[in-house]
């Protein structure tokens, strides 16, 4: 028997999983973006802003906010990947302190 042929849990071989091409956050980060929450953010920001969120967010080949800002066509790619990184940070700490009084997670 080879290495391929062991078998795994679930009746598959390492075989089967290693022909697998999902990563395994794809559908986390599906989930997380329709996730209310996350929607509240992003609903907050501008078209552009959002496009250069979600680029960020699903693109695996994209590695910093220049990249996604590059990504959308932004004019000065650095700046405005940079502005959207702080305003969804800004945002999300507004988010997460309306959401937890005294400790307590509120929704």
């Amino acid at each position: 028997m080879t290495m391929l042929d062991t078998p795994t849990a679930g009746g598959l071989t390492r075989a089967d999983l290693a022909a697998d091409t999902a990563e395994p956050d794809d559908n986390l980060l599906r989930d997380t973006i329709n996730e209310p929450r996350v929607r509240e953010i992003l609903d907050e920001l501008d078209p552009d802003e959002r496009d250069v969120a979600l680029a960020y967010a699903r693109s695996p080949s994209i590695r910093s906010w220049t990249e996604a800002a590059r990504s959308t066509g932004a004019n000065d790619a650095e700046r405005f990947g940079e502005r959207v990184r702080r305003r969804l940070k800004r945002l999300g700490d507004r988010h997460d302190r309306r959401c937890h009084v005294g400790g307590v997670l509120i929704g």
